[in-house]
């Protein structure tokens, strides 16, 4: 993967679009996770190339999106218009995952084949 010079361009008039889309099928939030852009859904939602770190984001029905992010691909994330939250190892993802997600809720999550 080369450095790339994207950015995520999620805009505030998409993100609204998305929780509504969420709110009217009753679902609490939408986790996007990608990893060198096996996930092209994540991706193509965020405006994102095939990126070498793994990233997660949690678009809530209501407030504002979480991403975890690796400490070393901070580029991408620049404007990024959600809270961002970085990690640096496996474990340090796994707990962030932990603590990124609501519990006791219902969240859709896409299968991408090869992801």
């Amino acid at each position: 993967m080369a450095v790339t010079e994207a950015t995520v361009s999620l805009t505030e008039a998409a993100l609204a679009d998305l929780q509504g889309h969420l709110r009217g099928a009753g679902i609490d939030g939408w986790v996007l996770s990608a990893f060198r852009g096996c996930n092209p859904i994540a991706g193509g939602v965020l405006g994102l190339p095939a990126l070498s770190r793994r990233y997660l984001v949690h678009i809530p029905a209501h407030g504002r999106p979480v991403a975890l992010t690796h400490v070393i691909e901070q580029g991408p994330w620049q404007g990024w218009i959600g809270e961002n939250r970085t990690y640096l190892s496996w474990a340090s993802f796994e707990a962030g995952i932990g603590a990124l997600l609501p519990t006791r809720t219902r969240v859709a999550l896409e299968h991408s084949a090869g992801d």
